[in-house]
C-alpha cells in the first residue's frame, strides 16, 4: 500500500480519532516512511562509494576496461541482492 493510500485510510476512518490522535498516527506513518527512505539512501551511498573505487584504477586496455565494467555490474548486483 502506498503512502497516499495509507494516509487516506487514517483520515477516512470511522474510528472517530480526535485531532491529536490523528496527528500522532500521521506522524508515525511519515516516520516509518522516512526510515525506509533513509535506509535506501544509505544503501545507495554505500554502493556509490564501492563503484567510485573502480574509477580510480588506471585503465591500460579495452579488455581491462571490460573487466572493470563487469566488476562494477557484479558489485551492484550483489548490493541489490540479485546475485
Amino acid at each position: 500500500m502506498n503512502l497516499n493510500k495509507k494516509l487516506c485510510k487514517i483520515i477516512d476512518t470511522d474510528e472517530g480519532f480526535d485531532n491529536q490522535e490523528m496527528a500522532n498516527k500521521i506522524e508515525q506513518l511519515f516516520n516509518e516512511e522516512l526510515s525506509k527512505y533513509q535506509h535506501k539512501a544509505l544503501k545507495w551511498d554505500s554502493l556509490g562509494g564501492k563503484v567510485k573505487k573502480f574509477y580510480k584504477i588506471e585503465i591500460e586496455s579495452s579488455k581491462q576496461e571490460n573487466n572493470i565494467l563487469m566488476d562494477i555490474g557484479e558489485t551492484c548486483l550483489k548490493d541489490f541482492e540479485l546475485l
